[in-house]
């Protein structure tokens, strides 16, 4: 809220009382917004200014000699800054300001500014220090609570990544374990007998349908020449496949003598 006199004069004084804002600054510069005539559309024309006493006090002047006012709540204001020191105790200043009056450019407007900069009482200090201490305390509370969320998310994130690599290795190393076996002597000569009792129970298949096939040409007169073909063909591919079976089964340490050893 900006400073004003009760009413339009030519003439007043506004008193600025200004409270250390916190305990912990010996020194600060002070801002205030005045209007010494009331008149909210005053443009503050010729205006001097100037130091009586105390602390300097300071209001900005234009380029054409008026004053650099500003818009607060619908009106044209002026602000007026100053430097208080509270390592001394109350400071004081005083400075005269005057210009032309809205209402009668002829007339002058003569303002008396009194600025009083007070320190915090011991009671206002101890209290801005437990606010402040309190204020800390919280403050270290909600970073503590967020660095616990950040660890416990980091931690997640790190076992999610460190179980996905343990799973990749364990799924590698499951692979090559696989990888060894298949190539083992061990594994080639078992799979080879397994291949060769399958052959040989393919091609007793394949027999007992060429069989089947003759007797019912015997009944019928006519036997299917290609079904017959096909059947042989496949007993054939068959022995081709227990022959090369049985290299294999030799050549990775196979010691039965001879084929019909495998059963």
């Amino acid at each position: 809220m900006w400073l004003q006199p009760s009413s339009a004069v030519a003439e007043t004084t506004l008193t600025i009382k200004y409270k250390q804002s916190q305990f912990d600054i010996t020194r600060e510069t002070g801002r205030k917004l005045i209007n010494p005539s009331g008149d909210r559309t005053d443009a503050f024309r010729a205006l001097k200014v100037t130091q009586v006493s105390g602390i300097p006090i300071t209001i900005p002047v234009n380029g054409s000699g008026d004053g650099e006012y500003e818009e607060a709540a619908g009106s044209r204001v002026l602000p007026v800054s100053f430097d208080c020191d509270y390592s001394n105790g109350v400071t004081r200043g005083v400075a005269q300001l005057s210009y032309r009056d809205p209402r009668n450019l002829n007339r002058q407007i003569s303002g008396r500014i009194e600025v009083e900069c007070l320190p915090l009482t011991a009671e206002e200090q101890a209290e801005q220090i437990a606010t402040k201490e309190a204020w800390e305390q919280e403050a270290n509370r909600i970073r503590a609570a967020e660095e616990l969320k950040r660890r416990t998310r980091v931690e997640a994130e790190e076992a999610k990544r460190q179980a996905r690599l343990d799973a990749e290795r364990e799924s590698r190393e499951a692979e090559a374990r696989e990888e060894a076996r298949r190539n083992s002597p061990e594994y080639k000569r078992a799979a080879a007998e397994q291949h060769i009792k399958r052959m040989r129970a393919e091609i007793a298949a394949a027999k007992s349908r060429i069989g089947e096939e003759r007797r019912i040409g015997q009944v019928s007169g006519y036997v299917d020449s290609r079904k017959l073909h096909e059947l042989g063909s496949l007993i054939v591919a068959a022995e081709r496949e227990i022959e090369r079976s049985w290299l294999i089964y030799k050549s990775n340490g196979g010691t039965l003598r001879s084929l019909d050893a495998i059963r």
